[in-house]
């Protein structure tokens, strides 16, 4: 026999780290934990913040989990073993936010209550507020109310159970009839909207809440406003017939430039945008009853410019009464109403902007409340809710509501009430279901429903998700997750 032959084969522990880490993206973390016990050479291999930031959400880290106390048991134990190297930061923070979501999904909680008849989205709407963060160092909650016959800001500490904190009485800018109120947290400032007028205000919790500046978005010759919108720390203003758009940077109240359209033409307005990816999509022509070529373009806001996405757009089947656009780094998304319940999906390649799929007459409650999640189209039907392939707009799988199957013969127009995608962690989606009976809260990534709510109830995450709130006209209950 060869000396050749009695040296051990090549095997893992010989492939250089950068081949390593290379596996490890084709791996689930589940697989590169299982890795990491087989010897102390892997577990120091796999220990590393490059290879599990990408498994963990930078907004948890920024905002510290670590700081959130720990109600549910049985409650987190940091792995230090001293004959060991300490796990990296973003590994020990993949360990706890798989925790966070064993609990959220395994209904593991901890609740508590207190009286309440606010708010905590726009007054007297109970609309959702899965896209505004309503929270604060995930211990603190910003609702409305009212005191006497005036709105106020109610402040509530919610890291154990709900208890008032303090009550800010709201900025009176117009002798005239409030219509919409609301409040948005963004950084360390609290943003509050009374009609056309933007308060802002530093936080300093737990001892004020201080007015910096008050910003009037009011149009020229008295112009309503139609849409507005606040990514990062600019607020954009859309009004009705203007040729720009307004914004203005919250973080010190200063105007920026208007934005104006890519190319010129009527109805210059927002479709959709993405947050996480930092980009609006914008139209002229589509909701215009001229003879005008219908365009849509899109606005990235980091470099303060418009992509090169121009798609050919077909003036037949493009122009409706209601259109909307969702995009992330691949696909830009259009969703147009062609009559009451009846609905085309145009989908374009973002790089190259031509035509990848497109389909017509879905039938769909409300598409202002479709959503792109993990690569797939979010849609709401009338009974359920459809998860479809962004490359050919099949029907992956489907979750079917259980008020619908004894409801949709009797009353199939108003099942579906409205639909929300809480984007949890970077692990997994959350979608909310607003039913004719009830709320239904579902795993998007296992399909399995996780809660059912009252159907009055309005609802909301604290920033590190470890916390829901809910409230309905009596009460506000706080789940912790953690």
């Amino acid at each position: 026999m060869s000396e050749d032959a009695l040296l051990p084969a090549p095997g893992l522990l010989s492939l250089p780290v950068e081949v390593l880490h290379g596996i490890c993206k084709y791996l689930r973390p589940k697989d590169i934990l299982v890795l990491s016990a087989v010897c102390s050479y892997l577990r120091s291999v796999f220990n590393t913040n490059s290879l599990w930031k990408k498994y963990t959400n930078g907004g948890l880290i920024s905002q510290g989990l670590n700081s959130c106390i720990s109600l549910v048991e049985p409650k987190f134990q940091n792995p230090c073993i001293t004959s060991l190297e300490p796990l990296c930061e973003h590994r020990l923070h993949f360990l706890k936010q798989s925790r966070l979501l064993g609990n959220i999904r395994q209904g593991n909680f901890v609740a508590n209550s207190t009286v309440f008849g606010g708010f905590i989205s726009e007054f007297e709407t109970s609309k959702p507020v899965y896209n505004r963060q309503v929270t604060y160092n995930s211990k603190f909650l910003f609702t409305l109310d009212y005191k006497g016959d005036d709105e106020v800001i109610k402040i509530f500490d919610i890291e154990i159970s709900p208890q008032l904190l303090l009550t800010i009485e709201l900025e009176n800018h117009s002798v005239n009839y409030i219509v919409v109120t609301w409040v948005y947290v963004v950084g360390n400032k609290l943003v509050v909207r009374r009609d056309e007028w933007f308060d802002i205000y530093n936080i300093n919790l737990p001892n004020s809440l201080v007015l910096l500046y008050s910003i009037n978005v009011e149009g020229v010759g008295n112009q309503l406003i139609n849409k507005t919108l606040i990514i990062g720390n600019l607020l954009f203003v859309e009004h009705f017939t203007a040729s720009a758009l307004h914004i203005w940077d919250v973080s010190n109240g200063n105007r920026c430039n208007d934005l104006s359209p890519k190319i010129n033409g009527p109805d210059f307005t927002i479709l959709g945008y993405s947050e996480t990816e930092k980009l609006i999509v914008l139209s002229v022509g589509i909701f215009s009853a001229e003879p005008s070529d219908p365009h849509v373009f899109v606005y990235r806001i980091e470099s303060q410019d418009f992509s090169p996405f121009k798609p050919v757009l077909n003036k037949k089947t493009i122009k409706c009464q209601e259109c909307y656009g969702l995009i992330n780094s691949e696909y830009v998304v259009l969703l147009n109403e062609r009559s009451n319940l009846n609905y085309s999906v145009f989908v374009f390649n973002y790089s190259d902007s031509t035509l990848v799929v497109e389909k017509s007459h879905l039938l769909t409650r409300r598409i202002e409340d479709a959503k792109i999640v993990d690569g797939y189209l979010v849609l709401p039907s009338l009974v359920s809710v459809l998860v479809m392939s962004l490359k050919s707009l099949s029907t992956v799988w489907e979750f079917q509501l259980d008020s619908a199957r004894s409801l949709v013969y009797e009353f199939p127009h108003i099942t579906m009430l409205r639909m929300e995608v809480l984007n949890l962690i970077s692990m997994g989606s959350v979608i909310v279901v607003h039913n004719v009976s009830e709320i239904e809260m579902w795993d998007f990534v296992t399909r399995k429903k996780l809660f059912v709510l009252a159907k009055e109830a309005c609802l909301a995450f604290n920033d590190t998700f470890s916390k829901l709130i809910t409230c309905d006209s009596q009460n506000m209950t706080v789940y912790s997750f953690w």
